[in-house]
């Protein structure tokens, strides 16, 4: 089957499942799922490109999301940047690709994550409700569930934030999705992304030991290094035990006191480590420093002086500001 036609075949199946919900998926989407599991080309960077284009293009959120940028908007000078990871590696750690984002924002970063677009101009940090742009994932799910083993559904996620940002961090599970995730970046129009890897296959910068770094250029080249906590970020190394996210409320609680300045246990100053190293990367890849450990001095900065808590609170006025009273009672 050649690319066009397995577009098509694609095209079809989403306009079905998405025509009616009360209509259960086809058990042909589940076949088609299983097929590209046990082929391997669920890894496949053109099977991959070929979903997020289609996904995409079923809503044509791209080019109208695109357009709500300020007319000044600079990817080279400002670009907007995210940081998420595919999730699935089993280490339950605390939620540090959101909090890096917070905390990149508060240096200066423009940072629109996934997850209703609310942004305004005079923020540098924006949060996307992936449901409400991608609501074939809802209609997926049970029939993901049954199937039981990981689909391509399972890496597409970081790859379909509808802004379409300048410059990425994606985290991956296993090293070999490296070179891939880069590849299918380039063939998506990133021109400045990177993925990361740690040696424990923490889809994160890792505080335990060195991390992989796939680093995609603007001409389609691919270079691989390895970030070490102590000699690239000047940072103390961490047990992953230290980094548990444990319930939701807790994750609140740990994020409300970084971003009070409370670093009191020793959980507390790992997960400040761990949240420091994600935050520099996010920093250096945005332009604002070439240099991890400037990085990290930035990151802190951020917190220490108040900007990353001013970001979110100002965050969170804008997004209280623009939900509708209906929706409040």
């Amino acid at each position: 089957m050649s690319s066009s036609e397995f577009q098509l075949v694609l095209r079809k199946i989403t306009e079905f499942i998405l025509a009616d919900e009360n209509v259960s998926v086809p058990i042909q989407f589940a076949g088609l799922l299983t097929a590209l599991s046990v082929s391997g080309l669920d890894r496949n960077e053109r099977v991959i490109q070929t979903f997020v284009q289609e996904i995409i293009s079923q809503w044509n959120l791209g080019a109208g999301l695109v357009d709500r940028r300020p007319d000044e908007h600079d990817p080279a000078a400002n670009p907007i940047c995210d940081i998420v990871g595919t999730g699935g590696d089993g280490f339950n750690t605390f939620n540090v690709s959101t909090t890096a984002a917070i905390v990149a924002a508060g240096a200066g970063v423009k940072v629109c994550k996934v997850a209703q677009l609310i942004q305004d101009p005079e923020l540098d940090f924006a949060f996307l409700f992936s449901a409400k742009f991608y609501p074939i994932f809802a209609r997926l799910s049970p029939i993901r569930k049954t199937l039981g083993f990981p689909t391509i559904f399972n890496l597409l996620g970081p790859l379909l934030n509808p802004v379409r940002p300048d410059r990425l961090i994606i985290g991956v599970t296993k090293p070999e999705l490296g070179p891939i995730f880069c590849r299918v970046l380039h063939l998506c129009g990133s021109a400045k992304s990177w993925v990361v890897c740690s040696e424990e296959g923490l889809d994160e910068i890792s505080t335990a030991g060195e991390t992989s770094l796939w680093r995609l250029e603007s001409d389609g080249s691919i270079t691989h290094e390895r970030l070490s906590p102590t000699q690239t970020f000047g940072l103390p190394c961490h047990s992953l035990d230290l980094l548990t996210g444990e319930s939701a409320q807790e994750n609140l609680h740990m994020l409300h006191d970084l971003l009070d300045g409370n670093f009191k246990t020793e959980k507390h100053k790992a997960i400040l480590d761990f949240v420091l190293m994600n935050a520099s990367a996010l920093i250096v890849l945005s332009g604002k420093t070439d240099d991890f450990k400037e990085g990290v001095k930035l990151a802190r900065d951020s917190l220490v002086s108040g900007k990353a808590k001013a970001t979110i609170n100002s965050f969170k006025e804008k997004a209280l500001s623009i939900v509708p009273h209906s929706s409040q009672a």
